[in-house]
């Protein structure tokens, strides 16, 4: 798994790259969705070594492929000027952060402003983890993942549903795009693994909105919106079933400074894609590509049983 980058390097990159509400309106919706309910979601190239380093690309986060589709870069860019003193700035720090890949700015606080910041990201002192949980997108099809930001209590995990990723996939819960989203947003249900049933989720970023996970995690939570009626095999992908596909490396390492927590106990150990992004052009512009399924450079890796233990038992 990657290593951690620390947190306090990341004010830098705002004083050179715009912050995230303002780069993330202009994610493309998913060419799959006709009825432009789902977006990209926004990544910053942090790879010093590509010419792409602070540019911005819309990734495909609702795709139900393991292998990541091909990632365009956004309309809206920062300077070029801009982007190579953010290098120099990064660069000259006293230690140099080791930056390298790509970045999910939505889960950076000090991309937001200081009246502007989710609830997801205020902290109060508790200690963060990102875990995966598994969401419907469309009826009778599989559950995408997404990467939350949760805080962590004795014995429990507090999760806010409505956070910047999930805003930024579902246009029903964008709340820089309509205001309005804030209070009454999407409707969206949860899968009650031990009753077998859905239950709705508070998902509006008031305080008290919260969904409470215990500790230690043994499964997957998962989501649909409430209008979404047909729904296969929620259980067998809430407990790592045989049909749940690896997770692209993407979404494992964008948010690199909060470890990754897995549930424990799972029916086969998670899995995930080690695969490379590179950056070139073709027809319609800058794309940025990794090696799909029996390529070269394409590796599918198990989630270490003995790390995924330790750190479950550390969060309990």
């Amino acid at each position: 798994m990657p290593a951690l980058v620390d947190y306090h390097f990341y004010h830098i990159i705002w004083h050179y790259i715009q912050r995230f509400k303002a780069i993330a309106i202009f994610a493309r919706s998913c060419p799959e969705d006709l009825e432009r309910t789902i977006s990209h979601v926004t990544v910053l190239c942090l790879d010093k070594h590509l010419e792409s380093f602070g540019k911005v690309f819309d990734y495909v986060m609702s795709s139900a492929s393991y292998v990541g589709l091909p990632m365009r870069a956004c309309q809206a860019q920062p300077q070029e000027a801009r982007r190579l003193a953010l290098r120099d700035a990064l660069e000259a720090a006293e230690k140099p952060p080791n930056f390298k890949g790509w970045l999910f700015p939505g889960a950076i606080k000090s991309a937001f402003g200081e009246y502007s910041l989710p609830p997801s990201l205020r902290g109060n002192g508790l200690e963060r983890r990102v875990i995966v949980v598994l969401v419907y997108v469309r009826e009778a099809t599989t559950p995408i993942s997404l990467p939350l930001v949760v805080e962590v209590e004795v014995g429990r995990l507090r999760l806010y549903f409505q956070q910047p990723i999930t805003a930024q996939v579902f246009y029903g819960l964008c709340w820089w795009r309509n205001l309005s989203l804030r209070y009454r947003p999407q409707v969206f249900n949860m899968f009650n693994l031990e009753l077998k049933t859905w239950k709705r989720v508070p998902a509006s970023t008031h305080q008290d909105n919260m969904i409470y996970l215990p500790l230690p995690l043994r499964h997957f939570p998962i989501f649909k919106p409430s209008s979404i009626v047909t729904m296969p095999h929620p259980e067998q992908f809430a407990r790592g079933g045989r049909g749940f596909r690896a997770i692209c490396l993407m979404k494992v390492e964008f948010i690199p400074h909060i470890k990754l927590l897995w549930p424990r106990g799972l029916k086969h150990p998670p899995l995930y894609i080690k695969a490379k992004w590179s950056v070139g052009r073709d027809d319609d512009g800058i794309i940025a590509t990794c090696p799909g399924f029996s390529e070269e450079g394409h590796e599918i890796w198990e989630v270490d049983p003995g790390l995924e233990d330790a750190d479950a038992a550390a969060a309990a």
